[in-house]
C-alpha cells in the first residue's frame, strides 16, 4: 500500500481571497469598496486563482522530487527490506512434545482475508539462541561468583529485541542460558559439579 503524500500547500481560492481582502484595510485604508465589480477585487481573485493552481501543481510533485527535497533537509530513505514480524508457535499437544526445532526456511502463512503474507524463518531458532553460548569458563567458587548478566546475555537480549521480542533483558536471557545448559553455574562444592 503506497504512502499518501502530504498536502504541501492547502491554500484554496476562497481562503486566499478572504485573507487578502482582510489585509486591505491595514495596507490601503482609502480602499473601501470591496464589491466584485471593483477592478482591484478582480485582481485579487485572479491572484487567488493562480495561488490555488500553484498549490495544486506543488501537491502533484513526482515522488523523485519528494526524495530530493528530503535529501536537502538531511533525510535519507532507508533501502527496501523484507517485512519482519514475531511469530508465536503454539503446540497442539504440548504434553507429548519434549523439544523441537524450528528450522531456517520454515514458511508460515498468516490467517487473514485475501492474499495473506507468507513469512519465512531466517535462522534455526535453537541455532540463534545457541550462537550466544559462551566459551567454557572456570566453575564459580561460591554463589556470590555466579553472575546475573554477562556480555553474551546482553548480546542475546539485544538481538532478540531487534527481532521483535518484548519483555526480556540480559538477566532473563542469562536465566535462559542457565535453564538450557548453555552455562553451568553449579558452584565447585555442589554435588552436580562432580558429574563433569
Amino acid at each position: 500500500m503506497p504512502i499518501i503524500p502530504p498536502q504541501l500547500d492547502d491554500l484554496r481560492f476562497q481562503l486566499v481571497l478572504d485573507q487578502t481582502l482582510r489585509l486591505i484595510p491595514a495596507h490601503t485604508p482609502e480602499w473601501t469598496d470591496f464589491n466584485e465589480s471593483d477592478p482591484g477585487v478582480t485582481m485579487i481573485q485572479l491572484f487567488a486563482h493562480m495561488a490555488e493552481q500553484i498549490g495544486y501543481r506543488l501537491n502533484r510533485v513526482p515522488d523523485k522530487n519528494y526524495v530530493e527535497f528530503l535529501k536537502l533537509i538531511g533525510i535519507r530513505l532507508r533501502p527496501a527490506e523484507a517485512a519482519r514480524t514475531v511469530l508465536q508457535f503454539i503446540l497442539a499437544r504440548p504434553e507429548n512434545t519434549d523439544a523441537f526445532l524450528v528450522p531456517a526456511g520454515s514458511r508460515v502463512k498468516a490467517k487473514a482475508e485475501g492474499s495473506a503474507p507468507v513469512f519465512e524463518t531466517d535462522v534455526d531458532l535453537d541455532a540463534l539462541l545457541w550462537s550466544f553460548a559462551p566459551a567454557e569458563r572456570k566453575r564459580p567458587a561460591t554463589i556470590a561468583d555466579v553472575p546475573a548478566i554477562t556480555d553474551e546475555s546482553k548480546a542475546m537480549a539485544k538481538e532478540l529485541k531487534r527481532r521483535g521480542f518484548k519483555f526480556l533483558g540480559p538477566t532473563t536471557c542469562y536465566a535462559l542460558m542457565q535453564a538450557t545448559g548453555m552455562v553451568d553455574d553449579h558452584i565447585a562444592t555442589c554435588f552436580r559439579a562432580d558429574r563433569d
